[in-house]
């Protein structure tokens, strides 16, 4: 044993067993606690939320934290509700907080705070309710940010996705009939956009924490819309979706479209997301060679 250390006593066996954690300063009484000191693992204390002499102290040191009682029996008891009430949503909305600065957090620390004081006053219902609160708040929050996220990086796929349509005629070796998909693919590109303009609000994206997803997400989104507009297009142009989706009537050839109904097919299938899926399952299930009438 070195110099100046002493022995920390072993955990009581219960209750009659009690025992301080300090013993002649080798361990870290609730009192050190204080604003502007630093807890025990050298964490500088930023706040003082509640503090009982020899029972507890809640405390801002980067995160909301907790100085158990100096009593060993009593410290024991104190982690244990507050695991059993507070513990699994407390690591969820720590773990939501992170990147956030201290101005940003302030008011859920402050839950948190009074959630884990609840706790360690045995009110456990109320500790969870408070946490629960808490962490409901801050998903909402996230996922507003979110959908601002999403916005955002769907908005900057949109200019390159459009150069590289604006300069791909050497795609086909058709001059007319290349023109015709590429313009439907920047219409299906400019109806995606819309559609995730107007759709944000009730669209599940990721929260704002997971910038991958939401920034992958936005980009297949256009990128459907880019396909969606030269299929549909292409099947209009071969006479299937007239009968697949009107019934009996004359099918549309390629030269009845016109530079305009070529922009406008291409926007409904890129704002429409499930449009042109929905007419290859269909088209799909009719067999080939199978008479017109079958097909309505």
């Amino acid at each position: 044993m070195p110099d100046g250390f002493s022995a920390i006593p072993d955990a009581p066996s219960g209750p009659k067993d009690s025992v301080l954690k300090q013993t002649e300063g080798d361990a870290f009484p609730v009192l050190r606690i204080k604003e502007g000191g630093t807890d025990s693992q050298d964490r500088l204390i930023t706040r003082v939320y509640a503090l009982r002499p020899g029972k507890y102290a809640v405390y801002l040191a980067g995160d909301v934290r907790i100085e158990y009682a100096d009593d060993y029996a009593e410290e024991a008891a104190q982690r244990a509700a507050v695991v059993s009430s507070v513990g699994k949503s407390r690591a969820e909305v720590t773990s939501l907080l992170v990147g956030w600065g201290p101005d940003r957090r302030r008011v859920y620390d402050c839950k948190i705070a009074m959630a884990l004081e609840l706790a360690l006053e045995k009110k456990p219902d109320e500790a969870r309710a408070m946490i629960e609160e808490a962490k409901a708040e801050l998903i909402r929050e996230r996922a507003a940010a979110g959908r601002l996220q999403y916005l955002f990086y769907a908005a900057c796929w949109c200019l390159p996705l459009m150069m590289v349509l604006a300069g791909g005629k050497w795609l086909t070796g058709h001059p007319a009939a290349g023109d015709d998909l590429l313009m439907a693919a920047q219409a299906g590109l400019v109806g995606a956009a819309f559609s995730i303009a107007l759709a944000v609000r009730s669209r599940t994206v990721a929260l704002d924490t997971d910038r991958w997803s939401n920034a992958s997400d936005g980009l297949l989104r256009l990128v459907i819309g880019v396909i969606s507009g030269s299929v549909l297009l292409l099947l209009l142009s071969s006479g299937l979706v007239p009968k697949l989706a009107l019934g009996e009537g004359p099918a549309v050839s390629w030269a009845e479209i016109s530079w305009k109904g070529v922009l406008v097919i291409g926007f409904i299938a890129g704002f429409l997301e499930r449009l042109v899926p929905d007419l290859l399952d269909k088209a799909a299930a009719v067999p080939v060679g199978s008479p017109s009438s079958q097909r309505s």
